[in-house]
């Protein structure tokens, strides 16, 4: 008899421990995600995240012959990298999430590590309006020291975009999809941490209006 009530999974990156090597762990993750039927509505992302990856094996590349100045431009390229494959991952995470019996031949096929959702538990997240009109303030309980935290921004809950990202627990969101805020729109905001390498799942979304 099929499993009425599968157990929900979560997916993550294997991560080598050095750049040269993640960029081509993540070429072929994205190699394999592009032939993939699953993943044909996205493409479009999929096709930027490899021309993205190829940029920081460009830029470190270039860093490993010590040329001044190429160790900073490597790691800003090595954050939008993050924030793009973070992207790709999410997708993989909705798929899963939207077929949960086959979520693990789903992950696994991608050669992802599979964890039970729920192994790291939500933060503690709140969102308050900024003191400055149209910004919301975003506030996490502190996780741990040298904790980072990324928020994220959606006006359908459908598409995300970055709302900030750093090492402080409370920040503040004053645009989305690099537009400012509109006044009397409804905007959908949620958060996670990652503590040494180990990331949270994402906070509870929070529905809040612009004023």
């Amino acid at each position: 008899m099929a499993n009425t009530n599968p157990k929900r999974l979560k997916c993550e990156y294997n991560k080598p421990g050095n750049i040269s090597e993640l960029c081509t762990y993540y070429l072929a993750f994205l190699a394999g995600m592009l032939t993939d039927p699953l993943f044909t509505a996205i493409a479009t992302l999929l096709g930027d995240a490899k021309t993205q990856v190829q940029k920081l094996q460009s830029a470190e590349e270039k860093a490993l012959t010590r040329v001044p100045g190429a160790a900073a431009t490597r790691d800003t390229v090595l954050v939008a990298t993050e924030i793009i494959m973070d992207k790709v991952l999410g997708k993989v995470q909705e798929a899963g999430d939207e077929n949960m019996e086959q979520a693990r031949i789903i992950f696994e096929s991608h050669q992802l590590k599979v964890v039970d959702y729920g192994q790291h538990p939500r933060d503690t997240f709140e969102v308050k309006h900024g003191k400055v009109s149209k910004t919301f303030k975003v506030i996490n309980k502190p996780v741990g020291k040298n904790a980072g935290y990324v928020w994220m921004i959606s006006e359908d809950k459908k598409t995300w975009y970055l709302g900030d990202f750093g090492s402080a627990a409370t920040g503040l969101i004053d645009s989305c999809n690099d537009q400012e805020l509109v006044q009397g729109k409804l905007y959908y905001i949620k958060s996670r941490s990652n503590l040494k390498g180990v990331k949270s799942d994402w906070s509870q979304i929070m529905e809040k209006y612009c004023i």
